[in-house]
Formats: C-alpha cells, structure tokens, sequence
C-alpha cells in the first residue's frame, strides 16, 4: 500500500517535470513572490514566440525582486528585439547599476545604442565588455565591424 502511494506521488511529481514551462508554472502555482519562476518561464515562453507573455512575467520579476539584474537584462533582449529600443536601454542601464561586471550586458547595451545612433557610447560599452572578458566573441565581433565601418567612412 505504501509502495503504490509513492508511486502515484512519484508519478505526479514528474508530471511537473515534463518540460520546463510546466516545471515554472508548477513553481509559481505553489510558491508565492517567486522572481526566479517568473524570470525562468518568461525565458521559456520567449523561446516559444510568446513575446507578450514573457515580458508580463519579466515585469511580474522585477515587481517582485527590482534588483534582479537578469530579469532587467532579459526584458531588455526582449524589447530590443521588438524595436522598443528606448526601452530596452533603461532595462540594460537598470541591470548595470545592480551588476556592472557582466560582458553580456555591456555589449546588450552597445547593440541596443548603435541602434539609436550612439555611437561614441556604442564604443564605450564594447571596450567595458571586452575589458571584462577579452574571449567574449560577440563583443569582439561587433567591435571589429563597427571599426571597419569607421574606416570606410
């Protein structure tokens, strides 16, 4: 008897494991606040194409934890890639004032300022990035064209 109700316990467990977007909807079905949930499922829904959907839980994130730096990061992603560039840039801003040291936000933000233009800025966060991390190819990479384009102009 004690073996089948931890089977059938076992069984329902694993449901909540089936996939990752089950997996965080369990986790917010069961917990309250939980920032990490949010942030993981708005990941796995913009993975989905579910754009709308993942900034909601980015933003429910950052209503519960404002110093989630990934969160401010991921919704930047997000709102670059929809063109809500002005957007996206306070986000990345937000997430360097909470961790200054990541590469990956550094050049999130250069990306989202050579779309608006900024240039001399664009510059400034590619070298921070680089500086951080030397082996970060997409900042390097994006670093290199950008001085190619200087050159020929």
């Amino acid at each position: 008897m004690i073996i089948a109700a931890l089977v059938f316990s076992a069984r329902n467990q694993a449901a909540y494991w089936q996939n990752s977007q089950t997996l965080f909807e369990h986790a917010l079905n069961v917990t309250e606040k939980n920032d990490l949930a949010h942030n993981n499922l708005g990941n796995v829904l913009n993975k989905l194409g579910r754009t709308d959907e993942a900034i909601t839980h980015y933003l429910q994130a950052l209503r519960i934890n404002p110093n989630f730096d990934k969160a401010h990061n991921n919704l930047g992603n997000t709102l670059n890639r929809l063109e809500r560039t002005d957007e996206a840039i306070i986000h990345y801003r937000k997430s360097l004032t909470i961790n200054p040291y990541n590469e990956r936000i550094h050049y999130n933000l250069a990306v989202a300022l050579y779309r608006k233009g900024n240039i001399t800025e664009t510059i400034k966060h590619l070298q921070i990035a680089i500086t951080l991390n030397p082996d970060y190819a997409p900042a390097k990479n994006f670093g290199e064209r950008l001085q190619n384009i200087q050159i020929s102009k």
